[in-house]
């Protein structure tokens, strides 16, 4: 979750014209009065997060009932999993709140219901008219998970939610690190702008989309295995950042 309403807004591109979707957002951005009116017309419901207020986490029983019903009529539930967005390019720990409300629903109705991973990745998340993918992954059955969940419920949310986070990271771009996020990242858009310059993948925005996934992989290969190489990397880095600051 990258881009706040831009996210959900893309999401409305993909989804069957004959199914209302609903979807989820963190409540606080309902605070903003002039904001409500047209949050409700595209259908979007709040979700408390402790953040909102401890006294307000009761609120959120109301919200996935209604949740509920939305899947139990056959109609589409968006839900942004990692609970929160940030700029970095990584998929980030997931909440339990989607799982919840899926096998709440689940078992509730006869019919199946799907968890359906997407990726999402921007060219550039500020400036305006640039590439963004939508990754569509395979539909996770969520009753499959049914009998097990009634035995262990933890294990099978958790078994659930590494599945699903580890469905997300194939579809979009994931630098797996913390201590050198700021290094990588540097290297990794001057890396993109060079090889797609080279190889003319300005015009083939999948390509371009695949490159990256290569490069974000490549930096943390090389956390993992080469510290002489990462280190090189950093000091490279710092280089760059200090011509790039000077000039």
């Amino acid at each position: 979750h990258l881009n706040a309403l831009m996210d959900p807004l893309a999401m409305s591109l993909i989804f069957q014209y004959d199914k209302s979707t609903i979807y989820l957002a963190r409540a606080d951005v309902f605070n903003q009065k002039t904001m409500v009116k047209f949050l409700n017309y595209v259908k979007i419901l709040p979700a408390f997060r402790i953040k909102d207020g401890f006294e307000n986490l009761g609120r959120n029983a109301e919200i996935f009932e209604t949740c509920k019903e939305v899947l139990k009529q056959k109609h589409n539930l968006c839900i942004m999993p990692e609970g929160n967005q940030e700029i970095e390019r990584n998929v980030r720990p997931l909440v339990k709140g989607l799982f919840r409300v899926a096998f709440s629903a689940q078992e509730e109705t006869d019919a199946e219901i799907f968890i359906v991973p997407i990726g999402l990745d921007y060219d550039d998340l500020i400036n305006f008219g640039e590439n963004l993918i939508i990754n569509i992954g395979k539909p996770i059955s969520v009753k499959s998970y049914k009998q097990a969940y009634t035995e262990n419920p933890v294990k099978t949310t958790n078994e659930l939610r590494n599945k699903l986070r580890n469905a997300l990271i194939e579809l979009t771009v994931h630098i797996d690190t913390k201590e050198n996020y700021a290094c990588f990242e540097t290297l990794f858009n001057v890396a993109t702008e060079s090889i797609s310059a080279t190889n003319n993948l300005e015009k083939n925005p999948v390509k371009k989309f695949e490159l990256r996934k290569k490069i974000a992989e490549k930096l943390v290969q090389y956390e993992k295995e080469d510290e002489k190489i990462t280190e090189n990397l950093k000091e490279l880095c710092e280089r760059y950042n200090q011509i790039s600051k000077n000039l």
